[in-house]
């Protein structure tokens, strides 16, 4: 999560910790910080693990991401490529396993976005690190009200039975075999779109981990179309701050130049009538509705009254 300052991140992050079965938070990298360190115990120097280590097979809440020591961010990258890293000191050499699931919050250069500028351009961390999160979510808005919101509303509940029934999830291991067809089908499609960021084979191995999630909250031990579903949902929403345009992958061939004509018409005209639009462009009702939700579902246009649609 990357977002202005007050807006209720480290609620989340805290949240998130209470909720895991075996859950862990940190916001600085005091101490052993997120790897290990060198300690002296009676007189013996030992490794003590840090936070990264003592998450594994579990959940890592990591706070103010973007403040972290430089030690610790290369050991990050590492860690959640490999699932493991090795940390050699004062003559010490160890290896710790990482299987660890990371959520973690930054705030964007300068505390607040700015819209002239890519959603990349303001994160103060390696590219190469963002790559190894799954998504890469941005909390925008007036802080004020968003703080107020999300603090009055997020109970961190810290639910024994929450917790248990996590724990239940996580024992499934779901098939994606009658879904994969649909699922690579997708990727291929995304792939040929331009962004800001790289759609490549760590993509489609988190569009698969989404699934799978979806399905272990159902308790299936196969996934279905309903989680193919969730997933797409989840990743056109992270898209979008990325500037992806994703029309084409829900549009039919036909469709395609008179979606770029609607956008056009929106561009000279804010406001348009379901009505305007059909005797404008010489269009069958279940074809200009079919682009109007795709406009609508990718944020170019609401529909503030039935039938009335407006450029946003």
């Amino acid at each position: 999560m990357v977002g202005n300052p007050g807006i209720g991140k480290s609620e989340l992050l805290k949240a998130v910790k209470n909720d895991s079965p075996k859950g862990f938070y940190v916001s600085d990298a005091s101490g052993p910080g997120l790897t290990a360190a060198i300690s002296e115990v009676n007189g013996t120097r030992v490794m003590i693990p840090g936070m990264l280590v003592l998450a594994n097979n579990g959940v890592l809440s990591i706070d103010e991401l973007d403040k972290m020591h430089k030690e610790d961010t290369i050991a990050l990258h590492s860690a959640m490529e490999q699932l493991e890293f090795v940390k050699s000191k004062a003559g010490i050499k160890m290896k710790f396993s990482t299987a660890t699931t990371v959520v973690a919050a930054a705030n964007p250069i300068n505390s607040f976005f700015d819209s002239s500028k890519t959603i990349l351009e303001q994160i103060n961390l390696p590219e190469t690190l963002l790559q190894r999160f799954d998504l890469i979510w941005t909390m925008k808005g007036n802080s004020e009200i968003n703080s107020y919101s999300i603090l009055e509303n997020t109970e961190t509940t810290d639910d024994p039975l929450l917790k248990k029934y996590f724990a239940y999830c996580s024992r499934f291991e779901p098939s994606i075999s009658g879904i994969e067809k649909q699922l690579s089908s997708y990727f291929d499609n995304l792939k040929h779109k331009s962004g800001d960021i790289a759609i490549n084979a760590r993509t489609l191995l988190a569009m698969k981990r989404v699934v799978q999630a979806s399905a272990k909250l159902h308790l299936r031990q196969q996934a279905i179309s309903e989680d193919f579903e969730t997933m797409k949902k989840i990743f056109e929403a992270f898209l979008k701050d990325f500037n992806f345009s994703l029309s084409e992958i829900y549009m039919p061939s036909k469709l395609r130049d008179k979606l770029s004509i609607i956008q056009g018409l929106f561009r000279n005209k804010k406001h348009w009538a379901k009505e305007e639009l059909i005797h404008e462009l010489n269009m069958e009702l279940s074809d200009l509705q079919s682009c109007l939700d795709i406009l609508k579902r990718e944020g170019y246009v609401y529909e503030p009254r039935s039938g009335k649609y407006e450029a946003i």
